[in-house]
């Protein structure tokens, strides 16, 4: 695979650079006539130089600002968080406190509690860059380790730009066997010519979790009894000593574009998108828990260790003409290989093929955009079909509104179909029903009431991992569909008040969920409000920011991570919530570096032992962590 990988990539770049001489003459002057834009008596620089954009070509420009939403992803997924509950240790997992829609139809390994740290294929930035930019991010963690980012662009001649990056974070954690580290190196490729668009990215991630399953049910009795002697939080004991979970995954894409027409209103390219991707995770645990049960017969080790590959081809035409200003049809054809891995020996479960086609439109009638996304499955079952219409108006810059309507289709994955572990009662072969969802979305950005994301989602065959509930010492997950109707809705409102130097930052989102049983559990009001000073000293060099960021959300019924399939779990038995997390923040940027000092959880000691991240994972104590980020231009 690696060799037809190597070989596709040749031919694709030969095939491109027959159809385009201009490419060949721009590499031939690169080479003979290197052009240093930075010692130029020309050069003068502009930040709008440096540009952005994602597969779908939206543009993104350099942000070297100070601003809050960089305190709010300066982070481990350099997002903004808001929605998720870290557990005690950097980045090992995070349980969810919304309800999100898959935005893939495609199946899917499982191990879904490793998605929210993935960098998805919609994160993957492409670079055009007038000079090199090197970007780099440093942040501490708690104990024996660090999290760092480093990121790389530069421009071969103006119309062909690459870049690498590689993130790296090791933590060892402040309890028993809950080491996370993980590596995610990307590097991408693109060329912009007169008849032919090139994009390329690599992706590569691997997750290493140590697995502690959480505290015994005597630990959680110590650290809820605030005996002093547990405030060393390694003293508790834990389900598992000798647990551990390895995932990895790699994406090679590459798209070619080519241009046959580019007249004006009556433009026409052919394209083709190639797309590999493995994934796999091993589990191993050096000696049976009763928490899962006894050995298989014959069996004396656990390892259980399943990998997918997956193969798309996808081949379409983008024509703009006086209707549409954008039209893509699209033919989609996917190949999934699943394997169950034995003494490094690939045993293929079962081999799947499935075919779809594609529409994409896009249209302007009065200054509404008009858009319709839709994905139709022409051959296999486990394939979910998509459906998206959106309606768009901006009336300035602080004033828009979008309005969408979806019908989305998701299998849960596919190991939930086929998993045979090497403990004697968690296996199961079965086929599984597509998880649906038809959402309605409204979005309104106002220069005065902030902005405002309403939704209202129904669910059918809602896909859940459940346990004995009337033991906690039983572990082994239980799979269900549940064959009634969930609605949910939400209301999000984020608006900003400024008094003079002083600003108050609110994020408050109400849910409701209309079920007969407890199986979506989710907090019904979840509130950030953040109040901070910002100010210029040293004659405008320096900017400064400080300030308390608070967080509260009301107690659910949360889920609870499981670590031999690394997903969470519904529990009925316990509820976590209603304890305020609050932090205290020092900000500053001189030129293009920002530095950050986070005091993370300040109230931890008088609020009482009673935070938590899942029912028996405890949340984080207070800590000071601190971290920068540099631009640098050369």
């Amino acid at each position: 695979m690696k060799k037809l990988l190597t070989i596709s990539l040749f031919i694709f770049s030969i095939f491109s650079f027959s159809q385009d001489n201009t490419i060949i003459n721009n590499l031939e002057n690169l080479i003979d006539n290197p052009v240093d834009s930075i010692k130029s008596k020309y050069f003068k620089f502009d930040i709008s130089k440096l540009q952005f954009f994602n597969e779908k070509n939206d543009t993104i420009f350099l942000d070297t600002s100070l601003t809050i939403k960089n305190y709010y992803s300066f982070n481990f997924l350099k997002k903004d968080d808001f929605h998720l509950l870290k557990s005690n240790n950097v980045g090992r997992f995070y349980n969810t406190l919304t309800y999100e829609i898959h935005k893939d139809n495609l199946p899917k390994l499982g191990y879904s509690a490793n998605d929210v740290m993935l960098i998805q294929r919609e994160d993957i930035l492409f670079s055009k860059v007038a000079y090199p930019l090197t970007e780099l991010f440093f942040k501490s963690v708690y104990s024996q380790g660090q999290l760092t980012d480093a990121y790389f662009t530069s421009n071969l001649n103006e119309n062909l730009n690459f870049s690498l990056a590689f993130k790296a974070l090791r933590s060892l954690g402040t309890f028993q066997n809950s080491l996370f580290g993980s590596k995610q190196f990307r590097t991408t490729l693109n060329y912009n010519g007169e008849k032919i668009f090139t994009k390329f990215f690599y992706l590569s991630q691997s997750f290493e979790r140590n697995e502690n399953g959480g505290l015994t049910s005597s630990s959680i009795e110590n650290y809820e009894s605030e005996d002093p002697i547990f405030d060393e939080r390694s003293k508790l004991n834990v389900k598992f000593e000798d647990a551990k979970n390895n995932y990895q995954q790699r994406i090679f894409y590459l798209k070619n574009n080519f241009i046959l027409s580019n007249k004006k209103n009556n433009s026409f390219d052919l394209y083709h998108v190639f797309d590999f991707e493995t994934s796999n995770n091993r589990y191993t645990q050096d000696n049976p828990s009763f928490y899962y049960g006894s050995l298989a017969s014959g069996i004396n080790e656990i390892v259980d260790h399943y990998k997918l590959r997956t193969l798309s081809n996808s081949f379409g035409l983008l024509k703009d003409n006086l209707f549409f200003e954008r039209l893509l049809l699209q033919l989609n054809n996917y190949n999934l290989n699943y394997f169950k891995v034995d003494n490094s020996i690939d045993s293929k479960v079962f081999s799947k093929n499935f075919t779809s086609f594609s529409v994409k439109a896009f249209k302007k009638i009065f200054n509404y955009d008009l858009s319709i996304d839709l994905e139709q499955k022409i051959k296999g079952d486990q394939l979910g079909n998509n459906f998206i219409a959106k309606v768009k108006r901006e009336f300035s810059e602080n004033n828009s509104f979008s309005l969408s309507i979806s019908v989305k289709q998701k299998h849960p994955g596919l190991i939930y179909e086929n998993f045979t572990s090497n403990y004697e009662n968690i296996n199961w072969i079965q086929s599984l029903k597509l998880v649906e969802n038809k959402s309605v979305d409204l979005k309104i950005s106002n220069s005065t009431f902030g902005d405002i994301d309403l939704n209202h989602s129904i669910i059918d065959d809602f896909f859940y991992v459940s346990v004995d509930s009337n033991s906690q010492q039983i572990m082994a997950p239980i799979l269900n569909h549940y064959d009634r109707k969930i609605q949910y809705s939400s209301l999000r409102i984020k608006r900003s008040l400024n008094f003079g130097k002083w600003t108050i930052d609110n994020s408050i989102m109400y849910q409701v969920v209309n079920q007969n049983d407890n199986i979506l559990n989710l907090p019904q009001f979840i509130s950030r409000n953040t109040l901070y000073f910002k100010e210029r000293i040293f004659k405008n060099t320096l900017s400064i920011q400080t300030g308390i960021n608070f967080k509260i959300f009301s107690k659910f019924f949360a889920n609870e991570y499981n670590p031999i399939i690394s997903a969470f779990h519904v529990q009925s038995q316990k509820k976590i919530g209603g304890f305020p997390l609050f932090d205290f923040f020092f900000n500053a940027k001189i030129r293009q570096t920002k530095i950050f000092i986070i005091a993370e959880h300040i109230n931890s000691s008088i609020s009482g032992n009673s935070f938590y991240s899942t029912p028996e994972s405890v949340y984080r104590d207070f800590g000071v962590r601190f971290g920068f980020k540099w631009n640098l231009f050369n």
